[in-house]
């Protein structure tokens, strides 16, 4: 399945996406869908059509919604089916008239899509963007019988556990966010599997789900036996497996705040030329950029993000670029090169784009907001035992519009500096990291930003969820030291 990635909400522009929305005139999107806007209405429809809601759980700030607008709900011969088979609902989760049903029916990502029954319960669940005709297919399976979620669950629980069955609820699972559960039924799955089968272009979706790093087993196994994979998958698809094993574990250096050992990352480079990436491959371009960083030099960072940037992801370009103004020990004329950059890249740009860029900018020109360490978590608990301050810790996704919004526009403000620096040690960690995710099951955290005042002992405090502004972001954090007290 393809899905559209949950980029931040500075790529709308990089997307082309268009819809009404609080971005303005530059993405509108035609959209072909007919929608009803009451639930009350969608369910009254549903019963007297005898047939399953579509909900569109919207959020104006998340840029795969737009995506999905453009590329999805714009199609007139994909609308009409919609419109046959379905009573098709929209609201926007993040107004207060959504937020009940966001909290209703626990939606916490976007883009996200439920199918619902005439009495409003859960059919099938769709989180992520997907592009057609793949989100068609999904949406043909909440209209059988058989393959709806509950159904689904139903079968497992009842003991069933043939391999196409596994197969097919694990791949339902994923698609549905249940994260958990689909490793528990995709790890059952495999376990069922001969070593020899892995490689079957059946099972590939999942082998690609399991594959978590450079050191995992399936990972060694894939470049191991690449030929039969090939044989099933073709060339294409194992090398971009592969790519994505490097880029994840070079990806958390490409902002230069975390330094790639450079003798490893010389090991890492004759690993990826043994494994027959060919030279054209994304992955030497960060390679390249990690190793720059590695070796201090920021006019090689800067020539490749100028001249060489073109087949990068664009969310990795974006991340490239804001996380120059992090970079430590900058001298005077290096702040003035990537000045120089950014106000380039931002005479290209519009809107929400431009504001995330001059977000960087001002923190890089602006050195008195909120200060962040640049340790692990124990080291931050550690330090603020030795300061007797407490812990301010911002949980946050590198794909999260409003984690984006604190970062460029809340916390880099002299006043919010003044506050947080002289009671905190603030630290920023990325949930999908893996510290972050460790974090975020000690914590429970489920939506992003999410912020705590802990003590030095790494008990919670306070929690604040969601961007705020800055009045009322410090004026929460005072509540919480109110009772902590």
């Amino acid at each position: 399945m393809k899905k559209i990635v949950l980029f931040v909400s500075m790529l709308f522009i990089a997307l082309g996406v268009s819809a009404q929305s609080m971005y303005g005139d530059e993405v509108k999107a035609d959209v072909r869908m007919k929608y009803v806007y009451s639930f009350e209405e969608a369910l009254k429809r549903a019963k007297e059509e005898k047939k399953p809601i579509f909900f569109n759980c919207f959020a104006d700030w998340a840029v795969p919604c737009h995506a999905m607008n453009k590329l999805v709900f714009s199609d007139q011969k994909f609308a009409d089916w919609m419109d046959k088979h379905f009573v098709n609902f929209f609201i926007d989760v993040t107004t207060k008239e959504g937020k009940p049903f966001a909290k209703k029916y626990d939606v916490k990502f976007q883009a996200h899509y439920l199918v619902l029954d005439s009495n409003g319960e859960i059919l099938y669940r769709i989180v992520g963007g997907v592009k057609l005709p793949e989100f068609q297919q999904l949406l043909a399976q909440a209209l059988n019988p058989k393959t709806t979620l509950p159904e689904m669950n139903r079968r497992y629980e009842s003991g069933e556990r043939g391999v196409k069955f596994l197969r097919d609820y694990a791949k339902v699972l994923n698609v549905a966010d249940e994260r958990e559960k689909a490793k528990l039924v995709t790890d059952e799955f495999f376990t069922k599997l001969k070593k020899s089968e892995w490689c079957k272009a059946e099972n590939w979706d999942l082998y690609c789900k399991k594959v978590r790093g450079l050191d995992d087993e399936m990972f060694r196994f894939v470049v191991e036996h690449k030929k039969d994979f090939v044989k099933q998958n073709g060339l294409k698809s194992v090398n971009e497996l592969i790519e994505k094993g490097y880029i994840g574990e070079l990806y958390p250096y490409t902002t230069g705040e975390k330094i790639y050992n450079s003798e490893k990352l010389l090991d890492l480079y004759i690993s990826m030329q043994n494994n027959g990436l060919p030279d054209t491959s994304t992955v030497y371009t960060v390679y390249d950029i990690v190793k720059a960083h590695t070796d201090r030099e920021l006019n090689k960072i800067l020539n490749i993000l100028k001249h060489k940037s073109s087949g990068l992801h664009p969310q990795l370009v974006v991340n490239v670029d804001l996380g120059l103004v992090n970079l430590p020990d900058l001298s005077t004329a290096e702040e003035a090169l990537i000045i120089a950059y950014l106000k380039e890249k931002m005479d290209k740009m519009k809107g929400t784009a431009r504001g995330y860029y001059q977000g960087a900018l001002n923190k890089l020109v602006n050195k008195e907001g909120m200060k962040f360490e640049n340790l692990s978590f124990a080291e931050v608990l550690k330090k603020a035992k030795q300061e007797n301050k407490l812990v301010f810790l911002d949980c946050y996704t590198i794909w999260c519009g409003p984690c984006k919004k604190m970062s460029n526009q809340v916390f880099p403000l002299k006043a919010v500096g003044d506050f947080m620096n002289a009671r905190f040690v603030n630290v920023k960690i990325d949930m999908e990291t893996e510290e972050g995710r460790e974090l975020g099951k000690r914590y429970g955290v489920k939506s992003f930003p999410t912020m705590f005042l802990l003590n030095a002992e790494g008990e919670v405090l306070f929690q604040i969820v969601g961007a705020q502004s800055p009045d009322v972001f410090v004026e929460k954090v005072k509540q919480g030291l109110k009772q902590s007290k």
